[in-house]
């Protein structure tokens, strides 16, 4: 439900600087719709996993407009405790990418699947559901997403407005499939069956974006032993301590679940996964009790940051300047030291002991750290 000091307006401004639309035109004007003129030409970044990722950036006018409707829902909108991506820090919770994996800490089987093309599966139809059924939000606000938020049909990679409203949308998914991961073969067993062996391990559901992980110790004996005690053989006391992984089970009411709410399984992207194995939900890796980035991040980063600022003290290239990884002298541009601080951070944001080591600060030991990040732009800036 909305909140009942909601402002029944936008706080609009009359226009932008250099800029030839007027975004409150846009808004009184009820037969205005975006199309592709309001956004930038296409283009195209490379994907973590290999391929390229579309997106389509909106125009000045159309980007302030989608970001005050984005501001206005995150007012009405509260995210399901399920879903972790585009969500801002609130009541001192900070929801990521390690948040999203400490449910499915201490488990070992992990089941993860994608699903297709997220943004794009959004519709009008979709969204002005969950919109007026969710949150129930007003007339004007819902008039002004259906206007101003969507292209071609579904909702645009590069608009601010865009993951709120996929978060909304999800939400129905989110607590479809939470159900069913809290019901999912609890019946208790019947003296008279005794073939029938209830869980008692719980399955942990989570959702990053269109990433979707289930992970359990849930395990069933293996089939020659259920068949075994259904026929009433004695059975050894190694077979009952067989077991075999029954977490992929849940794996087809939850196409159909997914599939009821409007969205695919991308299939190429389901992976199951079973201990000793690494278990890995969006690039964190998941133990018995911790979540870490993964080594080779952890070790790259430090190692670059290490070798920039030796470079530059020991005299090798001038202040500013770095031996890269062909054996050439680069500048260390304001650019690439924004790119680096980005890539530590989210190194840094699933594994937080080493944000003293970059960022400077105390660890947990009470040791103090210079931060490795602020020595190296101190030498940036020394004067060659």
């Amino acid at each position: 439900m909305f909140m009942e000091d909601t402002p029944k307006q936008l706080e609009l401004p009359l226009g932008l600087e250099g800029d030839d639309r007027d975004i409150a035109e846009l808004v009184d004007n009820p037969d205005w719709v975006a199309t592709a003129e309001d956004y930038y030409p296409v283009r195209f970044i490379p994907k973590r996993t290999g391929g390229m990722r579309k997106i389509q950036e909106p125009r000045p006018y159309l980007k302030k407009l989608q970001t005050l409707i984005s501001n206005s829902l995150a007012r009405l909108y509260g995210p399901s405790k399920y879903a972790h991506a585009f969500i801002r820090k609130k009541d001192g919770m900070t929801r990521n990418l390690r948040s999203n994996a400490l449910p499915h800490m201490g488990h070992k089987y992990l089941v993860k699947l994608d699903l297709q093309d997220f943004f794009p599966s959004c519709t009008p139809q979709l969204v002005g559901r969950a919109l007026k059924y969710e949150i129930q939000i007003p007339d004007w606000l819902y008039s002004l997403v259906m206007r101003a938020c969507f292209l071609d049909g579904g909702l645009p990679q590069g608009a601010p407005s865009s993951p709120m409203l996929s978060n909304i949308t999800a939400r129905e998914l989110d607590y479809r499939l939470a159900r069913l991961c809290e019901t999912w073969r609890r019946e208790a067993p019947l003296d008279k069956r005794p073939f029938k062996f209830p869980r008692v391990h719980p399955i942990a559901y989570t959702r990053y974006a269109d990433d979707i992980t289930f992970s359990s110790n849930y395990d069933l004996p293996p089939k020659t032993l259920r068949k075994a005690l259904r026929r009433g053989r004695t059975v050894s006391l190694e077979e009952q301590t067989q077991k075999v992984w029954a977490l992929h089970n849940i794996l087809h009411p939850v196409r159909t679940i997914i599939e009821d709410c409007g969205f695919q399984v991308k299939e190429k992207k389901v992976k199951r996964f079973k201990a000793p194995q690494r278990l890995e939900v969006c690039g964190a890796v998941i133990g018995k009790d911790t979540v870490n980035a993964k080594r080779r991040q952890r070790r790259f980063w430090r190692g670059r940051v290490h070798k920039m600022i030796k470079d530059m003290e020991a005299g090798t290239v001038p202040a500013g300047f770095f031996i890269n990884e062909k054996g050439e002298r680069q500048r260390v541009t304001k650019r690439l030291f924004r790119k680096i601080m980005g890539k530590v951070a989210a190194v840094c944001a699933v594994s937080p002991q080493l944000k003293p080591y970059f960022f400077g600060g105390k660890d947990q030991k009470g040791d103090e750290w210079r931060g490795e990040l602020k020595h190296l732009r101190a030498l940036c800036q020394q004067k060659s």
